[in-house]
């Protein structure tokens, strides 16, 4: 009887895929070869240190996944069908690649991230099929001049290198849809750039960018532009204002003071990052005109106002204006008009109340506006049936509005740090609600309602300055709280019961007499 892997790999002689990854393999059998219609061979994940000639024998071979090896060089003797090679989180820096990579005529997919590679052979350029390359986290200094020759490559992936310069002859690569160079050390780039008519994904960001070339305004099917971690770069060219079939923008971490007049013609765009730019003092009242606009993020700035054309973002989902400067009157009225709000992030201001307006949000799901200086909630707040999530921390609220209990979707209820002093007996309503923290605050009792939410898993009351429950029932957790409350409601109940037998019976009485 043969080991099990010669009979996995006898049993792939009908087959056209074989997959022995994560077997532990310090070699691959030689008897390999008798797969003749083997089309998929995996070997990901096992201890190899080289590929066996006998891999010449399989003709019809076209993806090959030999990553997560320990393999030193490559390629060896392989056959030219292949088409799709991952070679990825191996040790090829040990020794240069092969010009035998030239001999894979048919490649259209290669995958050497991960390699510590300093260089690759110019020779690549004679991989005239090849339509993706990808060679992050390596340790390139330079894009190779030969990948800037193939012409029919369409996705080029070089981040988490050191390459500081971008060649001039980057435009050949007319084909190019996709081209990914975060994380480098790149100063500047060519005007040659905007010579990628077929461009939709450019990433750039944590590089170390100043300016953008004017000649960017020429990708114009460009959709995903991501410049974020360029922290010397002061201002976009003015020929941004031609990408208007962008989608989505990452300006996040720059110097930019203010976004770019040519936003108001990106009409698609879907999502807008511009955190952490705390030189940024207002948005432009322009930002209305991004009607498909799903997700604003700008946290992390110092925003004054929010203007009232945000109002005209019907498709927004998700608002993030945490850490900024905003006051009481900030926030607009318009902001009723976004339907479709589904979480908004309003923390670390100083919002002395919030607008009436928002608790017109029917789809909020989440809603933080801890870090405030918050003395009292909307008396509709309860208008947000749809909320599951609600965070107060750290504000100077003393009451809830009774309304609060018909949020019956709300599954977190924080409070912590407030100045609360009675918990409404509403929350006994919350039937989902799963953790409430009224910690830090200045409860001398809790409702006996509370025993009703039974989803609740997390509750925290510490620091409040409680007569009942009494300490010796709160310190026995969480579950022992809800039973005292369970009982006390019940003999309330019971109490109430006997008085009102108590009244009728002597009304009766009074009239018998």
């Amino acid at each position: 009887m043969g080991s099990p892997l010669s009979k996995e790999i006898s049993n792939a002689r009908r087959q056209d895929t074989l997959d022995l990854s994560s077997h532990s393999l310090k070699e691959i059998p030689s008897d390999i070869k008798v797969c003749k219609k083997l089309e998929t061979l995996n070997v990901s994940n096992n201890s190899l240190t080289d590929l066996p000639q006998e891999l010449l024998k399989l003709t019809k071979l076209t993806t090959l996944n030999i990553s997560n090896n320990t393999i030193t060089s490559f390629p060896s003797d392989l056959p030219t069908s292949i088409t799709d090679i991952n070679a990825s989180q191996n040790r090829l820096f040990c020794t240069p690649i092969s010009n035998k990579i030239s001999e894979l005529i048919n490649l259209q997919r290669l995958d050497l991230s991960g390699n510590q590679l300093e260089d690759i052979p110019e020779i690549i350029a004679k991989l005239r099929q090849l339509k993706e390359v990808n060679v992050s986290d390596n340790a390139l200094k330079s894009i190779p001049s030969g990948i800037f020759t193939l012409a029919s490559l369409e996705i080029l992936h070089a981040k988490n290198n050191k390459i500081r310069t971008i060649g001039d002859n980057i435009s050949n690569m007319r084909m190019l849809k996709e081209l990914n160079l975060t994380n480098n050390a790149i100063v500047k780039l060519p005007e040659s750039i905007g010579m990628l008519p077929n461009l939709t994904v450019f990433l750039i960001g944590s590089n170390h960018l100043k300016d953008i070339p004017e000649s960017v305004g020429g990708l114009v099917k460009l959709e995903l532009f991501d410049i974020q971690e360029n922290r010397q770069l002061a201002e976009l060219p003015g020929s941004v204002a031609r990408l208007r079939n962008l989608r989505g923008i990452n300006v996040r971490n720059t110097k930019l003071e203010t976004l770019p007049s040519g936003l108001k013609y990106w009409t698609n765009l879907v999502e807008l990052i511009m955190k952490e730019n705390t030189q940024i003092e207002e948005l432009p009242q322009f930002i209305g005109s991004l009607v498909h606009l799903k997700r604003l993020d700008a946290n992390t700035c110092s925003l004054k106002q929010i203007p009232d054309s945000i109002g005209s973002l019907s498709e927004l989902i998700y608002l993030d204006l945490r850490r900024n400067q905003l006051g009481s009157y900030a926030i607009p009225n318009s902001i009723a008009k976004l339907d479709n709000l589904q979480r908004i992030f309003l923390s670390q201001n100083s919002i002395e109340f919030l607008p009436d307006e928002i608790c017109n949000l029917a789809n909020l799901i989440e809603l933080d506006i801890s870090d405030n200086l918050l003395v009292a909630l909307p008396d509709d707040i309860g208008n947000l049936t749809k909320i599951s999530r609600l965070y107060m921390n750290n504000n100077k609220i003393e009451y809830l509005p009774k309304s609060i209990g018909q949020l019956v979707e709300l599954e977190v209820l924080e409070i912590r740090s407030n100045k609360l002093a009675i918990l409404t007996s509403e929350v006994g309503h919350m039937v989902k609600l799963q953790r409430l923290d009224v910690s830090y605050n200045l409860l001398s009792d809790l409702p006996d309602e509370l025993y009703m939410c039974d989803a609740l898993t997390t509750l925290d009351i510490r620091d409040n300055p409680f007569d009942n429950p009494p300490m010796s029932i709160i310190g026995q957790g969480m579950g022992a709280v809800l039973k005292y409350l369970e009982k006390q409601s019940k003999e309330k109940k019971n109490k109430n019961k006997s008085r009102s037998r108590e009244t009728m019976k002597g009304s009766r009485d009074t009239i018998n007499h």
